[in-house]
């Protein structure tokens, strides 16, 4: 008789290591305490059989309900006690996650490794069914505002034993805050922050919880940045009360959600609350005849990188966009290139990739190329303009359309280019944001010379300047392109300058 509990917990012992996801990496502390409350159970399950015949009648289904128990138990989703980031969501089913019951909710479905949450009468939601620590974790995850005019992503998240909620977009769009602080809501208190959110647009979120404060992230800046010690931290009163203990919802928004993940905090994580961001991964794509790419591209990756916080992986052909996910191991692809043709499939995928919502820089001749690819007018639709042809190579003034836009904030005004090519404007989409223009000294005609443009999902920053050298020289020229690339990865701060963690290494 006493060698069968030594008996049980070998076996214990076995499905617990072997049914771990990280086996040989689990820690001996970690393994004995999962040991420990397995056996405590199934001695707690075995007493209270051992009452009934059932066990005296049906040993052998006895005996095999335990083991079922220890393996279920054993295989169960755990979270490790620090570092590593685990995933809350697979993209292809709602498994660990069940729909909240919301009154008149909308449908919620899977689609193209996308959660989404359709609008409905008020709320829509999901709630997380499995662990979910109450202090000392990160919550990181993207979401999309695909339809609507409110809060796009509400996160309920435990704080100790209260609970507590991070309105992004919320109040007809623009508000971001915790509900609620001593009761109140994240459009009353000191966390209440106004911002303007783009629709079809990726925005990375970040939620720290730790037993001193709250912090938020947005696109790697911090935006709410919360002491909790002697607040009193609750949930706006209503229906989001079922989205404990952990769950996502929205309000009367069609909203999108990848990448949702959770981590338990190590001791120094948790006291070290400023992630340094990883570089931007921008591939720069060039090539083509007319222009001395050779030279011009190494000369504006090296002194881009030292203006933002980015790494350039550079390709002289289009030989990459023959595949479908190109762009999915960059954050941002720029287009400096001037083919007269390309590959149907070239196209295509270049022009998914935005819409989809990958950012996009345009670069001079970009705008023009692909004059004779049947593809052509959707290349034309992605860049948000149309130009086919250019006055001769010259001087001419550039005159600043917006004084206030982060981009062009600090560009000067009657600025004038050494020598480039004026490419005549045919025709910009409506919603293009005009920045930069320059009359013709031929004849006078005005043509719209940098702009930005949301493509479906992607933002793209264009300017049909920097032919050569002599433009390219010009340090107001690369700050230009600088943060034009800032914009469109969502990295530049309203002051015009790249948020923290983005600026380059030196100024060149």
């Amino acid at each position: 008789m006493r060698r069968r509990p030594f008996f049980s917990f070998l076996l214990l012992d076995s499905f617990v290591f072997f049914s771990h996801k990280k086996k040989r990496t689990m820690g001996h502390e970690e393994r004995w305490n999962r040991q420990r409350q397995l056996y405590r159970a199934l001695r707690i399950l075995a007493s209270a059989l051992k009452s009934t015949r059932l066990v005296r009648q049906r040993r052998t289904w006895c005996h095999a309900v335990l083991l079922a128990v220890a393996v279920r138990s054993a295989t169960s989703p755990v979270l490790s006690q620090g570092g590593d980031w685990q995933s809350l969501f697979d993209g292809k089913t709602l498994k660990g996650w069940k729909i909240t019951d919301f009154a008149g909710h909308g449908e919620v479905n899977v689609e193209n490794g996308q959660l989404l949450l359709h609008s409905g009468l008020m709320l829509t939601g999901v709630s997380w069914t499995n662990e979910i620590p109450k202090s000392d974790y990160e919550v990181a995850l993207e979401a999309m505002k695909v339809d609507g005019g409110d809060f796009f992503c509400g996160l309920t998240f435990p704080v100790k034993d209260a609970f507590c909620t991070w309105i992004i977009g919320g109040w007809g769009g623009g508000v971001v805050g915790l509900s609620s602080i001593d009761g109140l809501d994240a459009s009353e208190n000191e966390t209440t922050k106004y911002m303007k959110f783009d629709s079809r647009r990726w925005y990375r979120l970040r939620l720290r919880v730790t037993k001193e404060k709250i912090e938020t992230w947005i696109d790697d800046e911090k935006i709410v940045d919360q002491s909790i010690v002697d607040r009193r931290i609750s949930l706006r009163p209503g229906d989001i009360d079922l989205s404990k203990p952990f769950g996502l919802a929205t309000w009367q928004t069609t909203g999108a959600l990848r990448d949702i993940k959770v981590r338990r905090l190590a001791a120094d994580r948790a006291e070290n609350t400023n992630p340094s961001p990883a570089p931007l991964k921008a591939l720069f794509l060039t090539g083509g005849g007319y222009h001395d790419y050779k030279n011009l591209a190494p000369h504006l990756t090296s002194h881009l990188s030292k203006l933002v916080n980015a790494q350039f992986t550079t390709a002289f052909d289009l030989n990459a966009l023959t595949n479908a996910s190109f762009a999915d191991a960059y954050d941002v692809v720029v287009y400096d290139v001037c083919f007269d043709d390309a590959p149907d499939v070239v196209l295509e995928n270049a022009v998914q990739a935005v819409h989809n919502g990958k950012p996009a820089v345009m670069i001079h001749c970009a705008i023009h190329a692909f004059r004779q690819s049947k593809k052509v007018h959707e290349w034309e639709t992605c860049c948000g303009m149309r130009s086919k042809v250019h006055d001769p190579y010259g001087r001419f003034t550039i005159v600043k359309l917006d004084q206030h836009d982060p981009i062009t904030k600090a560009f000067p005004d009657d600025w004038k280019t050494p020598g480039d090519e004026l490419y005549q404007t045919i025709s910009i989409d409506p919603q293009s944001h005009q920045l930069l223009q320059a009359k013709s000294p031929r004849d006078s005609r005005e043509h719209v010379v940098c702009w930005t443009y949301q493509f479906g999902g992607g933002r793209v920053f264009a300017t049909t300047l920097g032919h050569d050298l002599k433009t390219a020289a010009s340090p107001d020229y690369l700050q230009l392109l600088a943060n034009g690339l800032l914009w469109a990865c969502g990295k530049l701060g309203d002051n015009g300058k790249p948020v923290a963690g983005y600026v380059g290494k030196a100024t060149p």
